[in-house]
């Protein structure tokens, strides 16, 4: 596997997910002779983050893609000799999509601001790719409900909000400190914490 900053330059260009030859992709980044970015590509591809595509039309080089399978993706999202891409991953609405797509039985609205805190914390990235859907989270952190239950809130749809906000306060604390947050990381926060005081007032508390 061949890992060098050409490495993160080429991928960085094939994050746009527009298709490239290798010609383009060399002389975008300073390179004459597409022969000096063949083991980068070929790397890629046997790893599953790139596909190649068939020629076409007057090309004469085989096309370059970012893969459109989640879990090559994935892989090289969690790698952390790319990890300096992975708020540009994160902005990948399919991706996003994809890995999320277990919690689709979520109401929209909450479902849209999990969608948000995926792309804004690594972290809340991190917890939401390693559950499969939202009984699976509640099973892993009920904990995190126990203020829930001293208030007497046993309403699912209240503590699904609540549940989310305290697990993306942790995550962005945890980014904080350790790196991984996207630019305007306190919105989904903001969001999320008015949801909650509206779901209480519809609730008479």
């Amino acid at each position: 596997m061949v890992r060098t900053d050409t490495s993160i330059r080429l991928m960085g260009l094939l994050l746009d997910g527009k298709p490239v030859t290798d010609r383009q992709l060399a002389d975008a980044i300073g390179f004459k002779n597409p022969r000096n970015i063949a083991k980068h590509l070929d790397s890629f591809a046997s790893s599953g983050y790139i596909r190649m595509l068939p020629h076409t039309g007057r090309e004469e080089s085989p096309l370059y893609q970012l893969t459109d399978k989640k879990e090559g993706l994935l892989n090289l999202y969690q790698s952390r000799f790319y990890r300096v891409l992975r708020p540009r991953i994160r902005e990948i609405d399919w991706f996003i999509d994809q890995v999320a797509a277990g919690f689709l039985p979520l109401p929209k609205d909450l479902f849209d601001l999990v969608r948000e805190m995926m792309k804004k914390s690594h972290t809340f990235f991190s917890l939401i790719a390693g559950h499969s859907n939202h009984d699976q989270i509640l099973s892993f952190h009920s904990l995190y409900l126990f203020p829930c239950r001293l208030m007497g809130r046993d309403d699912p749809l209240f503590q699904a909000y609540y549940l989310y906000a305290q697990l993306y306060a942790e995550a962005i604390t945890r980014d904080i400190r350790e790196g991984g947050l996207s630019e305007g990381f306190l919105e989904p926060l903001d969001a999320i914490q008015k949801a909650i005081l509206q779901i209480g007032k519809a609730y008479g508390h």
